[in-house]
């Protein structure tokens, strides 16, 4: 005998050679008839679960029917007026622009145009960086007017504005008007 089939050999408690490699080709039927029963069971079950999991949820509603009879019809715009135009493009020029410089060109360009400016926060917190010191103050008269209809909408650049108005205009005026919209703020 070879080394290798030796090696695989074994003997037994009766001395008889066994090997410790078995062979399964002739194994005893799986399971029995109720086993089989059970795992078609099973199994069946399995489907059904994973079908009602993926099929299409019935909808609570039923969707509206549709409707072939009505058409939506657009208006045409009519053709927009160039002074609105115009006043649109420096409009949001205006409150686009950053610095004071910026700001002061805008505002005046806005106004020069023959526009007046609108009493909106937004215009009147932006005329808060305006060069000429008339023009603050009345943004200043304008925004303590808006403010005691509505709440501020940019609180924190308003107050930084109003903050830096108190420390460096030139006219008192402007300063104590500054001092007492931050007052009201608070």
């Amino acid at each position: 005998m070879s080394h290798e089939r030796h090696a695989s050999l074994r003997s037994d408690h009766s001395g008889r050679a066994r090997s410790d490699h078995r062979d399964f080709s002739a194994s005893p039927k799986r399971s029995s008839e109720g086993d089989a029963e059970r795992a078609r069971v099973s199994v069946q079950a399995h489907r059904a679960a994973l079908e009602a999991l993926f099929a299409p949820k019935p909808t609570a509603t039923p969707p509206p029917p549709k409707r072939e009879t009505a058409k939506m019809v657009i208006a045409r715009a009519a053709d927009p007026d160039p002074q609105e135009l115009h006043r649109g493009k420096l409009y949001d020029r205006l409150l686009g622009a950053q610095g004071r410089l910026a700001i002061s060109k805008a505002s005046d360009e806005y106004v020069r145009a023959g526009f007046l400016l609108p009493r909106e926060q937004e215009v009147h917190v932006q005329l808060l960086e305006h060069t000429d010191e008339e023009r603050v103050r009345g943004s200043i008269t304008a925004l303590t007017e808006l403010l005691g209809a509505e709440s501020p909408k940019r609180r924190t650049v308003l107050e930084s504005r109003l903050r830096r108005i108190e420390e460096c205009a030139e006219e008192p005026t402007t300063r104590d008007l500054a001092a007492g919209l931050r007052r009201r703020l608070r």
